[in-house]
């Protein structure tokens, strides 16, 4: 388990990587399939979009389990609509 000063310590693509083996561990316990995610540097934020054909993905589900498993402040949005599902992770990205 990384505690809260080793991730201040990561570079924003460590940072970027870990966000999306967090994502993609908890999309694969909730649909035991493969789908579409991409991590992006959007200004100074980081964006998390998960690309699902089915409206089966809870997207309240991962914004909880990112929560509890991040060790700073970071801001989670969820959308999910009749195909597909996003989870907006924010973090400024350091200068």
């Amino acid at each position: 388990m990384l505690s809260a000063e080793q991730v201040k310590s990561f570079s924003i693509e460590k940072r970027l990587e870990l966000v999306k083996s967090l994502v993609g561990q908890k999309i694969e316990k909730i649909l035991c399939k493969a789908i579409e995610l991409s991590v992006v540097k959007y200004k100074k934020e980081v964006r998390v979009i998960i690309d699902d054909d089915k409206p089966s993905l809870d997207p309240e589900l991962i914004k909880g389990f990112l929560i509890a498993h991040w060790y700073e402040k970071i801001e989670v949005k969820c959308w999910s609509g009749e195909d597909c599902a996003w989870v907006d992770v924010r973090f400024e990205i350091p200068e």
